[in-house]
This record gives structure tokens, C-alpha cells and sequence, in this order.
């Protein structure tokens, strides 16, 4: 009986490079497919915030501005910043998983 699992466990699997070629190709055409849907979904509730919370994502994460940054430029303290980053996360939260 172990002599027997012992040559089971030597024995390999062993795939031709078509097959191989094939198993990957499908696996990208499976795997992309998702994240390009999720990708527009997230775009278009982006597209969805108020403006001002489009554009303290924008800016955050698109332009990686920091959040002393946005808060300059935008004339708000960055208590302000942090807090419209919340609420736009949130907001995005809840329209991807509506």
C-alpha cells in the first residue's frame, strides 16, 4: 500500500503547450472581463457624486494630490477634506453594491 502512494505521488501531471497556451488565455479572457465592468461601474458612480466629493476623489486619487493640498487649493481646512473623502467613499460604497 505505501509503495503504492509513494509511485502515485512521483507520477506528474504533464500538459502540452497548446493545452497550457489554451488554460491561460482563457483564464485572461475570465479574469479581465470583471475588472473592465467594475472598472466602468466605478466611473460612472464616480460620474454619479456631487461635485464636490467628484472632485476631492479626483484629486486624491486620480492626481494624488495630498489632503493639505486639496484643502489649499480648494480654500477648506483639511478636516473638510477628510471628512468629503469619507462621505464620497461611502456614497461609492453604497452605488457599487447596489
Amino acid at each position: 500500500m505505501l509503495s503504492h502512494r509513494q509511485k502515485l505521488a512521483r507520477d506528474r501531471l504533464v500538459f502540452d503547450d497548446d493545452l497550457i497556451t489554451t488554460l491561460a488565455a482563457e483564464s485572461i479572457d475570465e479574469t479581465q472581463a470583471p475588472l473592465h465592468s467594475r472598472r466602468e461601474r466605478l466611473h460612472l458612480c464616480i460620474a454619479r457624486l456631487p461635485e464636490r466629493q467628484r472632485g476631492v476623489i479626483t484629486s486624491r486619487y486620480f492626481d494624488s494630490e495630498s489632503v493639505a493640498a486639496i484643502a489649499t487649493r480648494m480654500g477648506i481646512d483639511a478636516n473638510n477634506v477628510s471628512q468629503l473623502l469619507h462621505r464620497a467613499r461611502k456614497n461609492l460604497f453604497e452605488c457599487l453594491n447596489a
